[in-house]
């Protein structure tokens, strides 16, 4: 008994130690080129709602995908995507706010699941992809015009580096 749990154990063990190398080998190739945000405007209407627009890419050879984004929420409020990614309309983005202090400062949470089509991170099942990055956004990167009904523009590029790269089913 005893015997059989140790090598079921030691089988898992192998079996995840295994795939290991996969997963940072994708993270350290994913880590360059970073998500690119574009188009992005974020309003603000007194006593009614804030939205959001934007657009990103994702330069990675094995996916060189677009999407756009976009959310909205009652003005003055903390009901925006904050715990869970929103989808970026039927694509394989989504989107949330890591952070959000006003609408000149806040940092963009970007996912973005892809299949990988060489197999690089692992054979199917395991060829599954999931990048996740951040897009701080600023008044260094959007304009912003008004008081009370405040409408912000990008005026930059916004760099989103992917800090986490995930290969699963």
């Amino acid at each position: 008994m005893r015997a059989s749990s140790v090598i079921s154990s030691l089988t898992l063990l192998a079996a995840t130690v295994s795939t290991a190398p996969l997963v940072r080998s994708r993270a350290a190739q994913a880590s360059d080129p970073p998500f690119q945000v574009s188009k992005l405007v974020i309003d603000t209407v007194e006593n009614g709602n804030t939205t959001i627009k934007f657009n990103i890419y994702d330069p990675d050879p094995l996916t060189n995908a677009t999407a756009t984004c976009s959310g909205s929420w009652k003005a003055d409020s903390t009901d925006y995507p904050k715990d869970t990614y929103e989808l970026c309309g039927n694509s394989t983005f989504a989107w949330n706010f890591d952070s959000f202090d006003s609408v000149e400062k806040f940092t963009l949470g970007l996912e973005h699941q892809f299949t990988d089509p060489s197999a690089s991170v692992g054979d199917p099942p395991y060829d599954q992809v999931t990048n996740f990055a951040h897009a701080p956004v600023n008044t260094t990167y959007i304009s912003c015009d008004g008081v009370g009904n405040v409408s912000c523009k990008q005026t930059k590029a916004v760099s989103a580096p992917i800090y986490a790269t995930v290969a699963k089913r």
